[in-house]
Formats: C-alpha cells, structure tokens, sequence
C-alpha cells in the first residue's frame, strides 16, 4: 500500500509547489535556479519520497503503540504521528539554507500544511488496511470456531454410531447364550477382533468407499455367525468409485438398520446389494418390515443425515418400492 499510495499522492500534491518554484523568476528570485528550473518528476519524486517517510513512520508508530490500551491507542498514535511529523517538517525548514532569506508569502506554509494533509491521507488509509486486516482475522476466527462447533457436532454423532452397534451385538450375544453357548462363544471372540479393529482403524470423520466396505464385510461375517444363510449380501462397485468418501460407520449403519427393521429366514434370506451407478452408491434391501415391536433408538437413518449435512454433503435420499419389496439409500460421495 505505502509503495502504491506514495507516488499517488506524491502526483496529487506536487501541482501548488511546481507552479510556485516555476514562477520564481516572476518574483525577482535569482540566486535560485537550481529550484527554478526543477523538472516536474523530480519534484514529484521529492513528495513521494516525503510520503513514504510518512507511511513509515505510521506503521512504526502502530507497532509501538500494540501494547497500549485499545481506547486510548488510537488518540496516542495519531497525536504522536503528528508530532513527529511537525518537528521534521520544522527542522527541514530551519536547514533551508538560503530559502531563509527570501519571502515566500502563504507560500511558506506549504510544507506543514502539505505534511498534515500528506500524513492525514496516510492515517485515513492505514485506518482502513487495518480495518480490513482485523475484518479478515473475524471471518478467520468466526470460520474457524464455526469449524470448531462442526466438529464437535460430528464427534458427538460418530460417538452415537459405534454405542448402537454395541447394543445390537449384545442383544445378539445375549440371544446365542440362551440358544447355542458354543456359536455364542465363538460370536464373543469375532465380536471382540471386531471392536479392537474398529478401535485401533482411522477415527476420522472421512471414510473411503472401500474402507467403509471392509469395515461393512467385517459386520456381516460377525451377523453370519448369528443368522448363517438368512440373508445375502453383493456389491458391484468400480476401483475408481473406491477412493469417494463418505462419513464412517455409513455402510454399517444402513446394514444395521437393514437387519433390525426385516423379516428373513433360510427359506427367504434377506438381500443385502451395494451397487454402484452413475456416481452414486445405492444401498438396497429386500423389504419384509417386522412388525414386532423393537427398541428403536432413532440413531441410524437421521444420524447418517445429519452426518452428510454436516460434512456439507447431499443427504440420503430414501426409496420404498413397495411393489417389488426393496428398500434403498442413495448416497452421494462428499468427495
């Protein structure tokens, strides 16, 4: 800014002095030629030269001034500013040499009036730099809290997920200790390598499509201990679709939801297909609702939801087909 403002007010300024040092010799001024015939750019260079004096004293001042009480600082770096200035400007004038000895009419007081309206023009427009500059750091620090809050919103929803899951495993193990102690047995071993595995992997918000599908082809070995061939899972995804992400837990959860809310058997298994079309994953089902009563918690379908919206991702979008009994979530990649 110093360095562009500079030569333009520089060139804004230098109109009153030029036309006074080139009506010198009208006056009847003759032991000055050297300011007589002053070309216009040097002139202007001089009062450029002047104005970037200013600036950086201005800059310097709102260094030294940081410490100072913010109500008082500004009243204390603008009188200080002035100060300074009027004492150069007056020390410049006293080393006048042989302008001393000629009078110059008004035209005396151009240099600390040209000096307090040259460094007023600097104090306006250092105002507004930093007035921008602390604009800037807001936004900054408003975008970053704003961050900060998403974040805790979506720790607090991934906390939600894994509590589900756990809660429908103990139900199952709770299940299999009353009908077959020695598969519940083996249900407690898969169970626990499942939760290390899901306890030591990325905790991060972000998952990608083929690690959400090991983590979802975990979760159905560990339920094919539970219900064997009552229900079928298939995916047909690319190798390019693998690296789109999705939050984590996302395949999991529209697993679960899948198992909890249908009817299955041996004789007419549940389908579980994951398929991958026009930039899309469709999550699908076959449709058989229970209608046993079960203890819903609410977290699957709204938690996944709020998790893609958070992440500023398009929310599922749900089909029933009654029809042909499917069920299916359509989810976009956030990436």
């Amino acid at each position: 800014m110093a360095l562009i403002s500079s030569p333009l007010i520089g060139a804004y300024s230098v109109t009153s002095p030029y036309i006074f040092l080139s009506s010198l010799s009208e006056t009847g001024i003759q032991d000055l030629p050297e300011l007589r015939t002053a070309p216009l750019l040097l002139v202007m260079g001089m009062i450029s030269i002047h104005v970037f004096i200013l600036w950086s004293i201005n800059i310097g001042l709102l260094k030294l001034t940081d410490s100072v009480n913010e109500r008082i600082q500004p009243v204390v770096r603008i009188f200080a500013s002035y100060a300074i200035v009027l004492i150069l400007v007056s020390m410049a004038i006293s080393a006048g040499g042989p302008l001393q000895r000629h009078d110059f009419g008004l035209m005396r007081y151009y240099p600390i009036i040209g000096s307090i309206t040259n460094n007023t023009f600097v104090l306006l427009l250092l105002y507004l730099v930093v007035r921008n500059q602390e604009k800037a750091q807001l936004q900054i620090k408003n975008a970053a809290l704003k961050m900060s809050e998403l974040n805790k919103k979506l720790e607090l929803l991934l906390q939600q997920v894994q509590p589900h899951f756990l809660f429908n495993a103990l139900a199952t193990l709770k299940m299999l200790i009353v009908k077959d102690r020695e598969k519940a047995s083996q249900y407690t071993s898969r169970l626990s390598g499942f939760l290390r595995d899901s306890l030591t992997s990325d905790t991060s918000m972000l998952a990608t499509v083929k690690e959400e599908i090991d983590r979802l082809e975990n979760y159905i070995a560990l339920q094919k201990m539970r219900f064997g061939d009552a229900f079928e899972y298939k995916s047909s995804i690319s190798a390019d679709f693998y690296e789109k992400k999705l939050p984590g837990f996302s395949l999991q959860a529209l697993a679960e939801n899948a198992l909890k809310h249908n009817n299955f058997s041996e004789d007419e298994p549940l389908l579980l297909d994951y398929e991958e079309k026009d930039g899309l994953l469709i999550c699908s089902n076959s449709f058989t609702p229970t209608h046993e009563k079960t203890h819903n918690t609410g977290l699957g379908l709204s938690n996944l939801k709020e998790r893609f919206t958070l992440l500023g991702g398009k929310p599922p979008t749900i089909h029933k087909n009654l029809k042909d009994k499917r069920f299916s979530v359509i989810l976009t990649p956030l990436s």
